[in-house]
């Protein structure tokens, strides 16, 4: 574990708590997200596809894992300031996939303090474990959390780099070498207030710099923005249109700019060439439609049985 320069503020175990998501509570994520798949809005299409009930999408347990009230009330207790804090990187690990109604364990734990001076920025790492009611393993949350200096610009630094997060440029444009290589591509609409505010509610992120725009001034910046945890739900649509959700293994992200009002999102994945018979590594990435950058990532998949 990295070591806490942070002063006061401590690392270690937080208290735990249960949550539940609904079906309803899943159809209006759903919704806000633009998924029209049946198994993820119809319970009856989800039962003849294997599950007992509507199945959680990839993203969805960042927003289920949140503290009721307040935005993100552990911030104070390691010296964030909601205002100034950048989501850096989401990492989600799954050991199964947990369906509507069912009653989930959620363990958060401050893994990581540490300052860097030189760049003025302070990181803070927590990890969060969610387990069945009997105490099996449903996924591991990793994420950066990155607060600039107050005399900073508040444009999205880069996280720490982690393994194997992002492909080379050859990697992601070389010709597909077997079947189970493909590409695919979404795009979605402008996103507007009422996208924001549908996203919010949906998922329980309920942070006022995507929702309130005389906030977002009062912290220098022009108006709201799109949460990140948004472009990442609709590269989960992107994956499950493409891979069952069971075989996802792993989706991580680094968030490197800004989703603005009026920017349309186009997602891609590209799977690559299978090098591993029991997994296969999916290059991520969403952009607006100028091309820039927005969020860059990777899933892992099991091989196909």
């Amino acid at each position: 574990m990295m070591s806490n320069r942070a002063g006061d503020a401590t690392t270690g175990d937080a208290a735990g708590f249960a949550v539940c998501a609904d079906a309803d509570r899943l159809r209006r994520f759903a919704a806000a997200i633009g998924e029209t798949t049946p198994l993820y809005v119809d319970e009856d299409a989800a039962r003849r596809a294997g599950y007992r009930s509507l199945p959680l999408p990839p993203s969805f347990l960042f927003g289920l894992a949140l503290e009721p009230g307040e935005p993100f009330p552990w911030f104070a207790s390691v010296g964030l300031d909601l205002p100034r804090v950048l989501h850096g990187e989401q990492t989600f690990t799954y050991h199964a996939v947990p369906c509507a109604g069912e009653r989930l364990h959620v363990q958060p734990r401050i893994s990581a303090i540490y300052d860097k001076p030189e760049r003025g920025l302070r990181f803070v790492v927590r990890d969060i474990r969610i387990t069945s009611e009997l105490g099996a393993p449903v996924a591991d949350l990793h994420s950066i959390f990155i607060q600039p200096d107050p005399a900073r610009d508040l444009a999205p630094p880069k996280a720490a780099p982690s393994t194997r997060l992002s492909a080379t440029a050859a990697e992601a444009g070389r010709e597909p070498q077997s079947a189970s290589a493909w590409q695919a591509e979404l795009r979605l609409p402008p996103i507007t207030r009422a996208t924001l505010a549908d996203f919010a509610t949906a998922s329980g992120d309920l942070n006022p710099i995507h929702l309130d725009p005389e906030f977002a001034r009062s912290v220098g910046f022009d108006d709201v923005f799109a949460q990140g945890m948004l472009s990442m739900a609709y590269l989960g649509r992107l994956l499950t249109g493409q891979v069952p959700q069971e075989r996802l293994r792993q989706f991580r992200v680094r968030f490197t700019g800004r989703t603005l009002l009026g920017e349309a999102p186009i997602c891609t994945g590209t799977a690559l060439p299978a090098d591993d018979p029991l997994e296969q590594r999916i290059v991520l990435r969403v952009t607006n439609q100028a091309g820039e950058e927005r969020l860059s990532g990777e899933a892992i998949v099991s091989a196909s049985r």
